[in-house]
């Protein structure tokens, strides 16, 4: 594993930051303080507030302590043995080294610092008066250091004791001895330190109880801090389980949504391929009754099917249901409602009979009108002759009848087909007849399409046209001597002008470019343009052409085009340069012949 988590796996959230063990990630987290509903980093500028616990005898073990600018400070580990050399760094009693006195205080009651000397020894101050020893002191002249050592020595009634005096006495005093001295509480007391500035205390050192409280309070919010830690670190571990089951659960998620996404098909695209192609099941809820299962329009609704677990389908009026029927053998009595127009049905008595229940009437025979008439269908393979009795009326036969003419047929005529034949005689002119536009009639003619075998037909015989399979006339074109082109001219002979840059006219309306020959008698190539444009309105270099044509040097080009090339402009016209779009003329011209109409 590597340090930090994402917020949910994979999803590209969050990264919580961690600490990654081998084991399991340890969240790292901020402390911040503060009242209900305020947060405040915990810095050097905001340092974490703790409240000392008023039991001072709580051992909290190894601490720092810091000044309050935040400065490093200084682990205390605990007190130091009597007679043992300092290891590491032991609570010390301290005190202030000045070599002047210090200044009063500015109330009883006030804190003050030890004084010392600038070698560490204690300064002892009478303030002014004596300084009493309780105890007895038998001297009897002056005694040895060993004497000194050797045995307590009682002190009894008042001592002037002067500064040197008790450095003399402390020097004299062995390290593993001591002396309990009673300082007045208005006097103050100066310790030397000595050469190592340490004092060894052997025992409890009561601090006071606003010291203890002070070290309680703190010795408490370690403890505090120290269960959140582990609060903190339950968290992260149950956070890291649900990493671990998210993760799984994903792993399963992507399963089935996949499954899912299988029965996806594209439509007009993708094929069935049996045992490979998924689909998901769809069922119906069984409604014996033929009611709806919604409440109104724009609702959802399940599927219905019958008791045998058919599915319920409805064809709406006016589409047509394909429906495949095989031959039923119907026994008793069907009642049929007819719904529009019926279609003939061919019935199959297998050899019996077949019973019509006219509704109790009898069946209209030889009477009645077209609409409630019997109507049979007679067979067409049959010899025998069908008598038809018009019961003194008129007989309709419906669709094309043949008529074998045994004799003079009674021609009749009534308004409608004289009216239809009048209009099909209309485009029937004698020939060489007049034609009168928008009067004449006349008749679409048609086309064989025929674009590969062609077929031909004998001087003097009828004909069909042919055209190509998309519809166009297939003609030859044939020399004529009316008609054909109009020929323009700028070769420089017979009155004509040579083609240079000045545009010249082809044609002063409309027309068709059907061909042309140019011929380039200069060293260099130049260029012939055509211009949608009337002479006069042609600026060389500036109007474009519709086309222009490069020729050669010394060298001639010619184009026909049996289509022709449009001019719609109501005069076009064209000119000659040596370059593409300048309106430098040729030294010599380009000879051009065009042909239009």
């Amino acid at each position: 594993m590597a340090d930090n988590v994402e917020l949910p796996s994979g999803s590209g959230g969050a990264i919580v930051a961690t600490d990654d063990d081998g084991v399991a990630h340890h969240q790292y987290v901020k402390l911040e303080f503060g009242a209900d509903n305020t947060q405040t980093k915990v810095s050097s500028a905001n340092p974490l507030p703790v409240v000392a616990a008023a039991n001072s005898g709580v051992d909290i073990g190894d601490v720092t302590i810091n000044n309050a600018a935040g400065a490093s400070g200084v682990p205390v580990q605990g007190g130091a043995a009597t007679d043992a050399a300092v290891a590491g760094n032991p609570l010390l009693s301290g005190a202030r080294a000045s070599a002047a006195a210090p200044t009063d205080v500015s109330a009883d009651g006030d804190a003050v610092p030890l004084w010392a000397t600038l070698k560490g020894a204690l300064n002892i101050a009478d303030g002014g008066g004596t300084i009493t020893v309780d105890g007895t002191v038998t001297a009897s002249g002056p005694l040895t250091d060993a004497e000194l050592r050797a045995v307590a020595v009682p002190v009894s009634g008042t001592v002037a004791v002067t500064n040197a005096g008790l450095t003399e006495l402390a020097a004299a005093i062995n390290g593993s001895s001591q002396m309990d001295v009673n300082i007045a509480a208005s006097v103050g007391l100066v310790v030397d330190l000595g050469a190592n500035n340490d004092v060894t205390v052997t025992g409890t050192v009561d601090l006071g109880a606003t010291d203890n409280a002070v070290l309680d309070a703190i010795a408490a919010s370690v403890a505090a801090i120290d269960a959140d830690a582990t609060t903190i670190i339950g968290h992260v571990d149950g956070i890291e389980g649900l990493l671990g089951t998210i993760d799984a659960d994903t792993g399963s998620i992507l399963t089935a949504v996949q499954l899912i996404d299988d029965t996806v098909q594209v439509l007009g695209t993708d094929t069935y391929t049996e045992t490979t192609s998924k689909g998901i099941t769809m069922g119906a809820v069984r409604r014996d009754a033929d009611t709806t299962l919604v409440g109104t329009t724009n609702e959802f609704g399940p599927l219905q099917m019958d008791a045998n677990g058919r599915l319920k389908v409805e064809a709406f009026s006016g589409e047509a249901l394909p429906v495949t029927m095989t031959s039923t053998t119907i026994t008793g009595t069907v009642a049929v409602t007819q719904s529009g127009s019926w279609d003939e049905v061919g019935i199959n008595d297998s050899g019996n009979s077949i019973t019509v229940d006219w509704a109790g009437s009898a069946p209209p025979i030889g009477a009645g009108v077209e609409a409630t008439a019997l109507r049979v269908t007679l067979a067409t393979d049959s010899t025998g002759v069908v008598s038809v009795d018009d019961g003194g009326g008129v007989i309709t036969v419906d669709g094309t009848v043949a008529v074998t003419n045994g004799g003079t047929f009674a021609t009749q005529v009534d308004g409608a087909a004289l009216t239809a034949l009048q209009v099909i005689d209309n485009p029937v002119l004698v020939d060489d007849a007049a034609f009168t536009p928008a009067t004449s009639s006349v008749m679409m003619a048609g086309f064989e399409a025929d674009e590969t075998g062609t077929d031909s037909v004998d001087e003097g015989d009828a004909g069909a046209a042919r055209m190509t399979l998309d519809r166009k006339q297939i003609v030859t074109v044939q020399p004529h001597t009316a008609g054909g082109l109009t020929t323009f001219m700028a070769s420089g002979s017979d009155g004509s002008s040579i083609l240079v840059a000045t545009a010249q006219v082809i044609k002063a309306s409309a027309g068709q470019l059907y061909g042309y020959y140019a011929y380039n008698p200069e060293a260099a190539v130049s260029f012939v343009h055509f211009y949608n444009t009337a002479a006069a309105s042609v600026t060389v270099g500036t109007t474009s052409p519709m086309f222009s044509i490069a020729i050669p040097a010394g060298s001639a080009a010619n184009l026909s085009i049996p289509q022709g090339i449009l001019f719609s402009n109501a005069g076009w016209s064209c000119a000659a340069t040596t370059t593409a779009g300048g309106n430098t003329a040729p030294a010599t011209g380009v000879s051009l012949v065009a042909w239009y109409a």
